[in-house]
């Protein structure tokens, strides 16, 4: 063997050191390590047996952001248990790993993942909607659920749909539930619902909804007959969260109060642009404008309190609907139970309540106590409690259920 073999020279402790290949030595450097700071300097090409190691200043720049090491399945953020929330490894330039919701979802709009699924544009929509992040409020379970009536809200209609609002006993609510489910579904169907104040007297629909004195039922078929081009909705007042209103009057004091066929003429003039309109009416069944809305809606609500006084108003509102016609109004009516005030009844009371409902209709719905709803004013659905939110959320639903595909 020649002086100067490789075998001599790795034998030579004083001057040489193991060299490593050149693959070996990038895959160093990848990692982030000097191979020539820890003494392994890499081999010289084939051919050039004596070439020594390059010169520090000649020596390969550390590797840039590219060429850093990126983190394992083991280097979570701190705090995070890598077995239990693997969708918080994210990589160095913040990027979600591979196979986490994040990038299963990236495809959706705005990239949104929620552990109910997908939402609806319109809940996520910033600024104008009071359902924004209600599904994401709770358990998976209960997500999962306001998701199913977020999508029964937003279904596709056959046909118009239109809901009454009524009772014989006053002051239980029917404004308050009227106002919160339009709030409810305008959120979720962009320019498609209308809220009219139905009832002879002038109730306070539009001092629930807006501050602005919106155009009253004639005023409205004023501008339809100057105007029968335009679109309907532009004719009437969009409240903040798109909710299209018309009033009943324009002052209490004038004798402008419309006729059965003015109300039923402007029902239909904007069902031509928006299908799901809200009627709430007044105490008096038997008012002829009152008789008109009941011979052209499809469903009614009748609203009660938990007093043993209103929940007799609502079953003789469903025997009265029964003994004049409108059996299948009665049939498939809803019953919403307001809490209005802080209660004086307790939950045996509200159950057993719940449950005489129930045996006469098919579909009962709660609004709790909110104190964000006794002070009166307009409705900001963003500072109502979420108990009140998913109640709005559920009347939206059984508003559309009817005639969804």
């Amino acid at each position: 063997m020649t002086e100067g073999g490789p075998e001599e020279q790795s034998g030579t402790a004083g001057r040489a050191a193991p060299q490593i290949s050149a693959d070996v030595a990038d895959e160093l450097r990848r990692m982030g390590l000097d191979p020539t700071a820890l003494g392994l300097p890499p081999a010289p090409p084939s051919g050039t047996p004596d070439a020594q190691p390059p010169a520090a200043s000649q020596q390969q720049p550390p590797p840039g952001p590219a060429q850093r090491p990126q983190p394992g399945p083991q280097q979570a953020g701190p705090g995070v248990n890598p077995q239990k929330f693997p969708e918080q490894q994210a990589g160095a330039a913040g990027q979600p790993s591979p196979g986490t919701w994040a990038t299963q979802n990236a495809h959706r709009p705005e990239g949104v993942a929620s552990v109910a699924g997908y939402v609806p544009q319109g809940v996520r929509r910033g600024g104008r909607t009071g359902l924004r992040g209600l599904a994401n409020i709770g358990s998976a379970g209960r997500s999962m659920a306001q998701s199913a009536l977020i999508e029964r809200a937003s279904a596709r209609l056959r046909g118009p749909r239109r809901v009454a609002f009524l009772s014989f006993k006053g002051g239980v609510g029917k404004t308050t539930v009227t106002a919160l489910t339009g709030l409810a579904l305008s959120t979720l169907r962009q320019g498609g619902v209308a809220a009219l104040d139905a009832d002879p007297d002038r109730g306070t629909l539009v001092r629930r909804l807006d501050t602005v004195q919106p155009p009253s039922i004639r005023d409205f078929l004023w501008r339809v007959y100057q105007s029968p081009r335009s679109d309907p909705r532009l004719l009437a007042h969009v409240t903040p969260s798109g909710l299209h209103v018309l009033d009943s009057a324009r002052s209490p004091i004038l004798v402008d109060a419309p006729t059965p066929k003015e109300l039923w003429w402007a029902v239909r003039t904007l069902e031509r642009t928006c299908p799901v309109i809200l009627l709430d009416c007044g105490t008096a069944l038997t008012h002829p404008v009152t008789s008109a809305i009941l011979k052209s809606v499809d469903a009614v609500t009748v609203v009660t309190t938990p007093s043993d006084d209103a929940v007799a108003a609502c079953f003789s509102t469903l025997g009265w609907l029964e003994r004049n016609g409108y059996e299948r109004l009665a049939k498939d009516a809803a019953v919403a139970i307001t809490d209005v005030r802080r209660s004086r009844f307790d939950r045996q009371a509200h159950s057993h309540v719940r449950g005489e409902l129930t045996e006469r209709v098919r579909t009962v719905l709660e609004f709790g106590y909110d104190a964000g709803l006794v002070r009166g004013g307009v409705i900001e659905l963003d500072r109502l409690s979420v108990a009140t939110r998913e109640a709005a959320l559920e009347a939206a639903a059984w508003v559309v259920s009817g005639h969804a595909r």
